[in-house]
């Protein structure tokens, strides 16, 4: 049986931009998404899987991710998650540091902002959402058809699903705050 990789993932947050609420779940969420993604057997973009993949996120705003948008889809607009994918096209020679860069995730807290109200949801939840949706995309997961997106979206469900089980596991085997008598506070 093959040894899963460990992700690292690294979340960086532009200058003037907020971070996420809970940025550990958003980091959790990636790495379930990545090692989820590339234990399907017919995951599109097939590649030696190194010991250590690597996933960068990066909350912006509307502005830069407009700025993106344009300059490498030639997309006038701003949207809510786009993907750097350092793994398509050529063919992967093993690195000599077992590591992988899968790629960056560059997500607009802006638009997730909105999308979250919009959706009447949480926006660590949308934050989520958008990360899992990213890092499938890193992965060379997509939605042009109809068969595609059903895919995509049905692993990103799950995915988000095992994120709030493991969170929720987390927080039920976590210390309980006490007073100073010992006694759980309530």
């Amino acid at each position: 049986m093959t040894k899963k990789p460990i992700v690292e993932v690294s979340l960086a947050v532009e200058p003037g931009v907020d971070n996420a609420e809970q940025p550990e779940l958003l980091e959790e969420s990636v790495r379930q998404a990545v090692s989820i993604g590339v234990s399907q057997p017919d995951r599109p973009m097939p590649f030696g899987v190194q010991p250590v993949l690597e996933v960068n996120v990066i909350l912006t705003d509307d502005a830069r991710i407009h700025e993106l948008n344009r300059h490498f889809r030639g997309i006038d607009a701003p949207t809510d998650v786009l993907s750097f994918s350092q793994i398509e096209g050529g063919e992967l020679v093993r690195a000599p540091s077992g590591r992988l860069a899968l790629g960056d995730v560059v997500i607009s807290l802006d638009t997730a902002r909105r999308q979250a109200m919009e959706q009447g949801h949480s926006l660590d939840a949308e934050l989520c959402h958008l990360a899992v949706h990213g890092a499938l995309h890193l992965l060379g997961y997509d939605h042009q058809t109809h068969e595609d997106e059903a895919r995509m979206n049905g692993l990103a469900e799950h995915v988000i699903l095992r994120t709030k089980d493991l969170h929720a596991s987390e927080e039920d085997s976590s210390p309980t705050a006490q007073n100073d008598r010992g006694y759980p506070l309530t």
